[in-house]
């Protein structure tokens, strides 16, 4: 199994919370321009 310490594992969660952010709010930009 694929080992990720506490510290790495928060960092990987916090980058995902920030990409699916961006991501949403990208798609919301988008909406609003049609």
């Amino acid at each position: 199994m694929y080992f990720v310490s506490s510290r790495n594992k928060g960092q990987l969660v916090s980058d995902l919370l920030v990409f699916n952010f961006n991501s949403y709010h990208h798609q919301q930009q988008q909406q609003q321009n049609l």
